[in-house]
């Protein structure tokens, strides 16, 4: 009697990501007893035939669960994999970790739905949706004791934290006017006008200065919330209220920029300031940018251009829900 035909579920991953793989497949075993979980990593093992391996787990499968984060969205053998499982009929449920968007996918990748590894029921939706799928082929499929939400979500986060340590990347790098004198030099500076023109923008009696204290709140309250995702962010303001001279070193700050994974400016008047240097190396460097300038204050003429004028924002609170929507989208806004 032929032995009984049971489903397999592909998880594809690279090396860096073992932790977060791990934990999914072995959550996938004791949730799918019956099934086969076949965890592959794109690091051949010597002595192993493994592209065969590759095709036969590959053409075995009855879904594949991709791991997909800032590095490895653009490694070839992911992307061939991917279109390989594509043209079948096999069910993809790709999982965006480290601070990779849907919007940041681009074909065949965007035309899945994708779930983010941050989801706080990603467990329940990712055994589900498998389930569903699965059990058309497969009507008799065994199933285990459904995962807690929250102990999977917890679970996950511990290991988001460590793909995080483990890299000298910083996820996000985030710019902004922070010297006390640039600020001041405005205020001097400025002819009469230009700052009824600010003064207007802001919709309320405050000074440049307290424009610099709520944005500096703001932008920071932002960076420990996304920090506690798992993400790594460098924000050279993001202790105290020092001048950035003082705070870091310049060359310090250029090694975290090279490596930047990601580049925000945020420019809220026209300044002085060593940040349209930052944006102008990051745009040059090939690093993914967003630059969010105050209402009414253009960036320079380079930068205008590049950003195609930016993205508005018109306070802090504003700024806040952006910056929200964009990086945390599934938390309320919470300005200070």
């Amino acid at each position: 009697m032929p032995a009984e035909v049971q489903p397999l579920i592909f998880v594809s991953y690279v090396e860096e990501e073992k932790e977060i793989a791990e934990f999914l497949a072995a959550r996938l075993q004791a949730y799918f007893p019956s099934a086969n979980v076949s965890a592959y990593s794109w690091k051949p093992r010597p002595g192993a035939n493994w592209l065969n391996e590759l095709k036969s787990n590959l053409n075995a499968a009855t879904a594949v669960v991709f791991l997909l984060g800032p590095d490895s969205v653009d490694k070839k053998w992911i992307l061939f994999e991917f279109g390989a499982a594509w043209f079948s009929d096999k069910m993809l449920f790709p999982i965006l970790h480290s601070g990779l968007r849907k919007e940041d996918l681009g074909a065949p990748l965007n035309t899945v739905l994708a779930e983010y590894a941050e989801r706080a029921d990603l467990g329940t939706t990712m055994m589900n949706a498998l389930a569903e799928h699965m059990e058309r082929d497969f009507p008799t499929l065994k199933k285990g004791k459904a995962p807690s939400d929250a102990e999977f979500a917890a679970e996950m986060q511990k290991r988001l934290h460590a793909f995080a340590n483990g890299s000298d990347r910083v996820n996000l790098f985030v710019s902004f006017p922070l010297s006390h004198d640039a600020w001041s030099n405005v205020s001097v500076i400025a002819n009469p006008r230009w700052k009824e023109v600010v003064l207007s923008v802001l919709k309320q009696n405050q000074s440049l200065t307290a424009l610099r204290t709520d944005l500096l709140s703001t932008i920071r309250a932002f960076v420990s919330e996304y920090e506690g995702t798992g993400k790594k962010v460098f924000f050279a303001g993001a202790k105290g209220d020092t001048n950035i001279n003082k705070l870091v070193e310049v060359d310090s700050a250029t090694q975290k920029l090279k490596g930047a994974r990601e580049f925000v400016l945020i420019w809220p008047a026209r300044l002085a300031s060593g940040a349209l240097c930052e944006a102008t190396l990051a745009h040059s460097l090939g690093i993914p940018c967003r630059f969010y300038r105050m209402k009414d204050v253009q960036l320079p003429t380079y930068l205008h251009n590049v950003a195609k004028g930016g993205q508005e924002f018109t306070d802090h609170k504003n700024l806040d829900a952006q910056l929200r929507a964009l990086y945390l989208p599934e938390t309320q806004s919470k300005s200070p």
